[in-house]
């Protein structure tokens, strides 16, 4: 705790979501691993809302506010990057929660593997419950070319003088989170998956997370957390599992499966032809845009 330098980085970035921010910051506080500095980062957030973070009182969390709304985590996270003092970097999504051994696993493993960037098993959680978890790339994709959740990573700070900081968002045909671990792999790093599941990822789409005033499903799952985190592991995998025993058999309309066929083509038209020298590119960036500015609503944003 009295080190001048602590060996993890943990990067907030949030905005006007402060139940939820406290529910990731105690999450933070929870870690049975303790050598780290938190670093929250408003996106122009109210002059107020520092306090969420002032009210804990504990000198290992660190509160910055950007003059400017950049509307997408990107800015924030570059900020926390240029801030930070640790060996490892670690993110954690305002709307998201850790089980407490998620720093102490992840920096074990990358130490022990020798690796650049690890991650672990993440659950996604809607008002219905468990619905998707998210590991390691699968069906044909690898780490150039496939979405982890960044409250997932742990990795060398050491990277970002070869990767270099989060692109803009209004650039990309993905998201900005997506892209940065592309360009990780696609410079040959190491990147290695640890199977155990340490991170509950809220959709704010799911939730509308930002327009909400009360009911905030983090504060019942930071009780459960706390409580007993070995039961909810087994029943997040069994709700999982049960889910997708529904799902198997399932018959699909053919119009879906027609869209789900279209998409693996696709997909493998872009394997072969590298995202940023497809000749249709900016095609794909605008149909992105236009998603993403449509998916704000949902989440309670303005446009």
């Amino acid at each position: 705790m009295g080190n001048k330098y602590p060996l993890v980085t943990v990067i907030i970035a949030t905005y006007n979501s402060p139940i939820t921010l406290q529910c990731a910051i105690q999450s933070v506080l929870n870690q049975d691993f303790k050598d780290f500095e938190v670093l929250v980062i408003g996106d122009c957030c109210p002059a107020d809302y520092g306090n969420v973070v002032n009210n804990f009182n504990d000198d290992r969390l660190h509160w910055f506010n950007l003059p400017q709304n950049v509307g997408s985590q990107y800015g924030p996270n570059n900020e926390g990057i240029k801030r930070s003092r640790g060996k490892y970097i670690a993110y954690l999504g305002h709307d998201d929660l850790w089980f407490s051994n998620h720093l102490s696993s992840l920096v074990g493993y990358l130490e022990e593997t020798d690796s650049d960037l690890v991650h672990c098993l993440s659950t996604l959680i809607s008002p219905i419950g468990a619905y998707k978890v998210i590991g390691p790339p699968a069906n044909g994709r690898n780490y150039s070319n496939c979405h982890v959740p960044p409250s997932s990573w742990l990795y060398k700070k050491s990277l970002t003088d070869e990767c270099g900081l989060w692109h803009k968002q209004e650039l990309l045909s993905v998201g900005a989170d997506q892209d940065y671990l592309n360009r990780i792999a696609l410079l040959g790093k190491k990147i290695k998956f640890y199977n155990n599941l340490m991170v509950l990822k809220f959709v704010s789409g799911d939730w509308g997370l930002y327009s909400k005033k009360n009911n905030f499903p983090q504060l019942y799952y930071l009780e459960k957390l706390e409580k007993d985190p070995k039961k909810l592991i087994e029943e997040t995998l069994f709700e999982l599992a049960a889910r997708f025993s529904m799902t198997y058999a399932e018959r699909k309309p053919i119009l879906v499966s027609l869209r789900s066929l279209l998409g693996n083509t696709l997909f493998y038209l872009f394997k072969f032809s590298t995202r940023n020298k497809w000749p249709l590119n900016k095609i794909r960036i605008y149909i992105y845009q236009r998603v993403r500015r449509k998916n704000r609503k949902f989440r309670g944003l303005e446009n």
